[in-house]
């Protein structure tokens, strides 16, 4: 993730040093958190064991199809979800829209996502 951290230190102002420490042991924890960056997206679709992509391959895969992401597909659906602002959340539901609008025919031989690599 490019050597920054997740998370900048809480600062004076982000504590509530005047609430009584009765009450503050039920306030929730406050943690601000640094915007993911482009590859730790993708890293995030292509990576771990249960990855976004790799789930998508493996339904395709049992109903006998088989599905394949172009590197600049991936790029693009990395920009998309940048372009959300929503993180890592937005990953599934940006491939879920692509797959359900581009995918049509269940009967054809191997579908290939690609985008167009001049935005890519």
């Amino acid at each position: 993730m490019e050597g920054r951290p997740l998370c900048r230190p809480l600062i004076k102002s982000d504590r509530t040093a005047t609430v009584p420490p009765v009450t503050r042991k039920r306030i929730p924890v406050t943690a601000p958190l640094q915007s993911l960056s482009k590859s730790a997206l993708k890293s995030i679709l292509t990576d771990p064991k249960n990855a976004i992509l790799k789930q998508y391959k493996k339904l395709f895969l049992m109903e006998g199809m088989e599905l394949e992401f172009d590197p600049f597909a991936v790029d693009a659906i990395v920009e998309k979800a940048l372009d959300r602002k929503t993180g890592a959340r937005a990953l599934r539901s940006i491939v879920e829209g692509i797959i359900t609008r581009d995918v049509v025919d269940f009967n054809a031989e191997p579908i290939f996502l690609e985008a167009d690599r001049k935005s890519a």
